[in-house]
């Protein structure tokens, strides 16, 4: 039962991400699936229940308050649980897809990367660039974490630009989002010269005499890393099976000491030893 009801919140939100939704809709999708999720759900342990109250077994078909005085059926308090859950999930997804938040996640992505001097900060030349590059990052491979940095900022930027064109495609020619639009533009001129600048500046690290040797470290370094891992992971494993030995050595003698005492009538007492001094 509980499987039926998390797969059908699971589908009511997937059918949110999938189509376009407006911000004034995205209350009325939530007040939609938590209905439908509370409904549901509710109705089920309601017949659920009444089987387990007819073959007398009322353990959970109510649930008892003021002490006992009353009662509530709990499929009316499951029900509730589950659609106002469902309901909250809903309309945070569906607020999360809108437009205006896909233009705003696109704009703060921009914003970051006008923060990054790595990408936005204007040099003289290349060997500055690389003295810059070679003082930001305080690893043994500055060079291959400065590159590995531009090309995370390039997928950021990728993702901004889908958001754009997402959230101007689904607003349309509405008035009210003209500006939406106008922005955009902007913002996609920003992101092109940025995807520029990451393309010639990922060139100037990987042309670098330094960036072999460095590249080299790094690949060693991440296959010593992995056989650490792989080490550490096996000396848990023997832990674990030297843990569950004991485990089980103990719960045998256990066992044994138990049987013995049965089959011999004996137990254990206490012994208590007296001393008189005198």
């Amino acid at each position: 039962m509980k499987k039926n009801i998390l797969l059908l919140i699971f589908i009511s939100l997937i059918f949110t991400s999938l189509r376009p939704v407006k911000e004034e809709n995205a209350k009325w999708i939530g007040l939609g699936v938590g209905t439908g999720v509370g409904l549901v759900a509710g109705g089920i342990t309601y017949f659920v229940s009444r089987e387990d109250i007819y073959d007398g077994r009322d353990e959970w078909g109510y649930i008892r308050y003021t002490k006992g005085k009353g009662s509530i059926p709990f499929s009316v308090v499951f029900g509730l649980v589950s659609g106002a859950l469902a309901g909250y999930l809903a309309y945070k997804d569906a607020l999360y897809n809108t437009p205006k938040s896909k233009f705003n996640r696109a704009s703060d992505i921009i914003n970051r990367v006008l923060l990054e001097e790595l990408v936005s900060k204007k040099f003289n030349n290349a060997e500055i660039y690389v003295r810059y590059a070679l003082g930001r990052f305080s690893s043994n491979w500055p060079l291959v974490d400065a590159r590995k940095k531009l090309e995370s900022i390039r997928f950021d930027l990728s993702e901004a630009r889908y958001l754009l064109s997402s959230a101007c495609s689904e607003v349309g020619i509405d008035y009210r989002y003209t500006y939406m639009h106008n922005d955009s533009q902007e913002l996609n001129e920003i992101i092109d010269d940025f995807f520029e600048r990451i393309t010639d500046r990922m060139s100037i690290f990987m042309f670098h005499p330094f960036y072999k040797d460095q590249m080299k470290m790094y690949e060693k370094y991440q296959k010593e890393e992995r056989r650490r891992r792989e080490r550490e992971r096996k000396r848990r494993e023997r832990r674990n099976e030297k843990a569950d030995d004991r485990w089980e050595r103990r719960r045998e003698k256990e066992r044994d000491r138990e049987f013995l005492q049965d089959f011999t009538g004996h137990r254990p007492t206490n012994v208590g030893i007296n001393f008189n001094m005198g």
